[in-house]
């Protein structure tokens, strides 16, 4: 037995196995194996006294796998904890096993724990504690016992630490700038996370919560001229069997990346931290990686000195809003298994990434001293739903909601039951559901009639500036859908705010100049719209229906025209044998009930009024609209130009024209028609009036 403060060293398994069962806090902690030199680091940021208070874990569930050899281990700790034991057949089997205890730990060695046994642990839990309290996840993984013991040696010595130097350091090389800053500690952006800054940061300071997001795979982590590995660049023996899947740095003794020297590569193990979360790709491959355990991150943080280390063994995003939400848990109090539960919970809801984030260490750890302040007060919560709208796309719709509702950028998170029980008493404002834009609905709006004004010169009508319009709104549309997901991850809400609103300019100047074209051809020549695509679109055998005109109550003809070659441009138009082409829509047109009111008879040097009525679905505010008589500039009547008429609630629109009729007015049969552009289609209702000349001629 060897003693270093505040551990105890145990060769013997069953020596270990009898002082782990008894170990009371404030005792000599067990640790299996010999002292080495992680051990002697925590040693140094330790005292044989408690100077920290003893985490309250409450009642604790150990489940290991049926055969597992950790089994002994995970039996001793549940007795260690006060807690119960559980062998499982199935890791979906530990939801139902779990009952109500409020912490879980998971145990076993790597060879045993794969991905997809992870996958099912984090299911079941979620399936079965998500609508109630607790059921907090840690792992306890390892290659072998003496990884096992060091691990929960660690978290059961945590009360040993000193206080850090630094609460909280956040190293973020893959955040620009951030709109707003939650919390308190040392941020590390962008070109700042070099090996000079960062290093001394990491491996120089202790500090409590130390957060990453940055590129990254099972075996590293990436900086600007640096990498956090687990062993670093060590040359090995080309011909070992660990060599068949070895990294290149294996091979060379050099960091792959050739910008990075050997002296500033960061071992993950050596981080003077309590707890780490690295917000990367595969950072959680415990099994099953693209490179052999020696080459894993979390195996690094096992034998190293952070008691915690949080990741995940997926690919992912990275959404920034879950580190700021883990510093808030740890500077509130809240356990590093908390803090996993609301990272994942969120995850279930937004969908940004996979909800698979898992804690290797004791779930009961809190790492922070609390303050005086509550930094929840920064964030709004809504309560999850499972909803259609996912991804980007939702959270930046809940971003805007945030803002408008808070007059300043706010992050929102989703909670379960169970995230809420987390949250008691912490976060005072909540997030009306019903004030979340259907923000998905608006882009697809956007999208369609995008599509639809590519669409508008295969019907034959071709116009000025048709091209450069077009041009300038792909160009937004291309990029508008990085924008929102880069956007929503960082919750910058005002570029959120500016990607969409550039797009939807874009959209609205082209259905305005669309609906220009559309005027001045119809006021400038008797060439209808009709005429145009009759002569493109292969027409439809006629169709009597049992609709009647308006104006006679003659029985309609629908008449259908379909582009021979793009089969979703289509024309949907009604025809009466005395007045005509009366009605004529894009057949993936959103607007119905076209009503053009104005009197029969227009008499010269009289100011007849015209009402154009129409209603638009989906969730457009306004369309451009128009009214206009054909050839009506060669026959001295002035039409105005066409504008954006507003949409109430219910999508109903109206344009309201007085024209005058001066003496140089044809006296004939004419067509008023009223125009809508909604979506990028163009839609016509035609009403037919007789100009006769004054009533005193």
């Amino acid at each position: 037995m060897t003693t270093l403060s505040p551990f105890r060293f145990l060769p013997g398994l069953d020596d270990y196995l009898d002082a782990l069962r008894t170990y009371l806090p404030g005792a000599e902690v067990p640790v299996l194996g010999d002292p080495g030199e992680p051990h002697e680091a925590v040693a140094d940021i330790s005292t044989a006294a408690m100077s920290r208070p003893v985490d309250q874990h409450g009642d604790v569930l150990v489940a290991w796998r049926t055969g597992s050899k950790a089994a002994e281990v995970g039996a001793a700790l549940a007795t260690c904890v006060g807690g119960s034991g559980v062998e499982l057949t199935d890791p979906g089997d530990i939801g139902p096993a779990s009952g109500d205890a409020r912490y879980i730990v998971y145990i076993g060695l790597a060879e045993e724990i794969d991905e997809r046994s992870l996958i099912r642990v984090h299911d079941s839990l979620w399936e079965h504690r998500s609508r109630g309290e607790g059921g907090h996840l840690g792992l306890v993984v390892g290659e072998d016992l003496d990884d096992l013991s060091w691990l929960i040696a660690k978290g059961l010595a945590m009360p040993h630490r000193i206080r850090p130097a630094e609460e909280h350091v956040r190293i973020w090389p893959a955040v620009q700038k951030t709109p707003k800053r939650y919390g308190t500690g040392t941020w590390v952006l962008q070109e700042e996370a070099r090996a000079e800054r960062i290093r001394p940061l990491l491996l120089d300071s202790y500090t409590a919560a130390v957060s990453v997001i940055a590129h990254g795979r099972d075996d590293v982590v990436h900086f600007n001229d640096t990498v956090i590995c687990p062993i670093g660049p060590i040359q090995i023996d080309v011909h070992s069997a660990a060599a068949s899947h070895a990294p290149v740095c294996a091979f060379t003794g050099h960091c792959y990346r050739p910008e990075v020297s050997t002296e500033d590569v960061i071992k993950s193990g050596r981080i003077v931290a309590d707890a780490v979360f690295t917000n990367s790709c595969m950072g959680m491959r415990v099994n099953e990686g693209l490179y052999p355990s020696d080459y894993l991150l979390p195996h690094g943080f096992v034998r190293g000195i952070a008691a915690a280390y949080l990741s995940t063994g997926q690919v992912i995003n990275g959404l920034l809003k879950l580190n700021d939400v883990f510093h808030t848990a740890c500077a509130t109090g809240r356990s590093l298994g908390e803090a996993a539960t609301l990272i994942n919970d969120h995850l279930r809801y937004e969908r940004v990434d996979l909800p698979y984030y898992s804690l290797l260490g004791l779930p009961w750890l809190t790492v922070a001293e609390a303050g005086d302040d509550n930094p929840w007060q920064d964030y709004l919560v809504v309560e999850g739903k499972d909803r259609a709208d996912s991804g980007g796309i939702r959270a930046a719709a809940v971003a805007l909601a945030a803002e408008e509702a808070r007059g300043s950028s706010a992050h929102v998170i989703q909670v379960s039951p169970r995230g809420a029980a987390v949250l008691k008493g912490a976060v005072t404002e909540h997030l009306d559901e019903e004030k979340v834009p259907a923000l998905k609905a608006s882009l697809q709006a956007m999208g369609r009639a995008m599509t639809s004004l590519e669409d508008v010169p295969f019907t034959g009508l071709k116009y000025s500036r048709q091209g450069n319009m077009l041009v300038n709104v792909r160009d937004q549309v291309a990029s508008v859908a990085a924008s929102l997901h880069g956007a929503a991850l960082t919750g910058d809400v005002a570029r959120i705010r500016r990607r969409i609103s550039a797009i939807a300019t874009g959209v609205e100047r082209a259905e305005l100049t669309l609906a220009e074209a559309v005027f001045e051809r119809g006021v400038q020549s008797f060439q209808h719209y009709n005429d145009i695509w009759g002569e493109t679109l292969e027409l439809h055998a006629p169709v009597l229906t049992d609709e009647e005109c308006p104006y006679c109550e003659r029985l309609l003809v629908q008449q259908g025209a379909t582009h021979p070659i793009i089969e979703r441009i289509g024309r949907d138009a009604r025809v009466c044998p005395r007045c005509g082409m009366i009605r004529d829509a894009d057949s993936r047109s959103p607007v119905s009930d076209m009503v053009v009111e104005t009197a029969e008879l227009w008499h010269v040097g009289e100011s007849p009024s015209i009402r154009l009525r129409f209603k638009v679905a989906g969730d457009a505010t306004k369309v451009a609209a128009g009214v206009f008589m054909a050839n009506a500039a060669k026959n001295g009547m002035a039409f105005p130009q066409p504008k954006f008429v507003d949409l109430d609630a219910q999508g109903w629109g109206e344009l309201a024209v007085r024209i005058d009729v001066p003496q140089e007015a044809r006296k004939h049969q004419e067509y008023v028609r009223g125009l809508v552009v909604a979506e990028g289609t163009i839609s016509l209702m035609t009403r037919p009036v007789w100009v006769r000349p004054g009533r005193g001629e």
